[in-house]
């Protein structure tokens, strides 16, 4: 009786050993290749690769933290706008499709045509994070990992806000990585920005210790906030002053009727730095638009601006009189 060769020795259903191994290199090939198209198309070289990204957006994003910070992570375009799961990921890749149509059509080729399209564009990606719970910016980001020690006690009420009424990321953090677009609809933003019962954790613990060194970490009174200090020049000579000798300039009738510091030698008096006011105030209008002030919700909700803006005023006012923040012309 004759024998068949190892590879042709049949396994189930008339399929032999041969042609099974065949197929099963055949599949690694195809799924290799497949996959490695996939993942070419989830760098920030192929999402830039077309004008309409690179000569927008992307000129934006280099401005932003995301992109160069004094840790040196960053987030390119992927990791914020491609899920990491290969489930959502391939549901992504069909749904993206479509911008090869429009690529064609040239729908968004020019500046101005971008411009036209850019706050559809955008409220687009924020319906699309709202509704997975902003799934990629946890990617990086996650409550259990954070040590509120190191966080503004603003950032520290408002995580808190929102694990315990339902917000995600989108709803306070658009802009992070690209500039907001212009002529939102308040009440449409207003609406957006609500709290969806879906997300909320009302039973979750915020950043809550595991252990000893966590709980020292997590211990504001071991880790007091390093206060900034808005540097300014110090007057250091006051005009006609009196040195020691206490003499009189000419012309006067007393050192301290001229207000010539009483015979003090100010050359002699150490420099200190303080923190002032900006004489000037934010509205009621600035404060309730949510597009400018991500405040809004928990000072609607009875919270007072120190609860939210305790040891800050030094670090706001830089924002002030730099023109970063609220005062379009700040005072020189």
């Amino acid at each position: 009786m004759h024998t068949p060769s190892f590879l042709h020795r049949k396994l189930f259903m008339g399929v032999t050993v041969g042609s099974g191994i065949f197929f099963i290199v055949l599949g690694v090939i195809l799924w290799g290749g497949f996959n490695t198209v996939l993942e070419l198309t989830n760098t920030e070289k192929f999402c830039i690769s077309c004008h309409e990204m690179k000569d927008n957006v992307y000129e934006e994003y280099k401005t932003t933290i995301h992109y160069a910070n004094r840790s040196g992570v960053r987030a390119t375009c992927p990791d914020c706008h491609v899920p990491k799961e290969w489930v959502y990921k391939i549901k992504r890749k069909i749904q993206a499709s479509n911008e090869i149509y429009h690529k064609i059509l040239g729908t968004i080729n020019t500046r101005e045509k971008f411009l036209e399209k850019r706050t559809q564009l955008a409220t687009n990606e924020w319906k699309r994070m709202k509704a997975n719970d902003s799934r990629e910016c946890r990617n990086c980001h996650d409550f259990e990992s954070m040590s509120i020690a190191y966080q503004k006690p603003r950032a520290r009420k408002q995580h808190q806000f929102a694990l315990q009424n339902g917000n995600t990321c989108i709803d306070c953090h658009k802009g992070i990585a690209h500039i907001m677009p212009e002529y939102l609809d308040e009440e449409w933003l207003e609406e957006f920005s609500q709290p969806d019962p879906t997300h909320a954790k009302p039973d979750a613990t915020l950043m809550a210790p595991v252990n000893d060194k966590q709980k020292k970490l997590l211990d504001l009174s071991n880790n007091p906030p390093k206060p900034k200090v808005i540097t300014k020049t110090v007057i250091k000579e006051v005009p006609g002053e009196c040195k020691a000798s206490g003499a009189a300039p000419s012309g006067s009738t007393s050192g301290a009727a001229a207000g010539q510091g009483f015979g003090i030698d100010w050359s002699d008096v150490p420099d200190r730095q303080i923190t002032i006011f900006y004489p000037g105030q934010s509205s009621m209008e600035w404060i309730f638009k949510g597009s400018e002030h991500g405040g809004k919700r928990p000072f609607q909700g009875g919270e007072t601006c120190v609860s939210c803006h305790d040891k800050e005023a030094a670090d706001m006012g830089q924002k002030i009189v730099t023109g970063e923040k609220l005062e379009p012309t700040p005072i020189p």
